[in-house]
């Protein structure tokens, strides 16, 4: 569990703490994200969360360029949280074929989601989930369908290179 920088609101909640694994899943709060061995954004483990391509990915080697890392960038109340992803489809790969981005932006409370290169990932979830199991938004890459009803955990295609996902939250009413 590590300190965001900045306190981050989602969905009406603050939240100055994160976790992330190298299976590509963020998890908001003072728990650390724990194992899953199905991405289900339905699941009430590991609540809230936030996944670019959440998969059975390895981290690889620090020589390889793999592993999970993050940065915190700007100065307040304009800071970004900054996590990256160099991870791999197979624990025999040694260089990083996947590469990703989650940002959390202070104050505006958006998040970004930015991907590089993207190895197949047929059994990969893209999407955030809330507090409760029938709370989250479910992407298909290339496409672009979103859902808050329909889980897209079998992608047919990898999000391209250079796309890049933006959830801005509403006002409250």
């Amino acid at each position: 569990v590590t300190s965001i920088g900045f306190t981050f609101k989602y969905q009406g909640v603050d939240y100055t703490q994160f976790s992330a694994n190298a299976a590509g899943l963020l998890k908001l709060g003072s728990v650390a994200v724990t194992a899953q061995t199905v991405n289900d954004a339905t699941s009430t483990t590991n609540v809230p969360k936030l996944y670019a391509v959440w998969d059975a990915f390895y981290t690889g080697t620090s020589a390889s360029g793999g592993g999970v890392t993050y940065a915190l960038t700007g100065t307040a109340p304009n800071r970004v949280l900054t996590v990256q992803w160099k991870v791999n489809t197979t624990s025999a790969t040694t260089a990083s074929g996947t590469n990703f981005q989650i940002k959390l932006y202070e104050t505006s409370n958006v998040i970004e989601y930015y991907y590089g290169a993207v190895a197949a990932v047929p059994s990969a979830s893209v999407g955030l989930g809330g507090l409760t199991a029938n709370d989250y938004l479910s992407i298909l890459p290339v496409s672009g369908a979103i859902s808050n009803s329909v889980n897209f955990n079998t992608l047919t295609s990898a999000p391209v290179n250079g796309t890049k996902y933006t959830f801005t939250p509403t006002a409250a009413l």
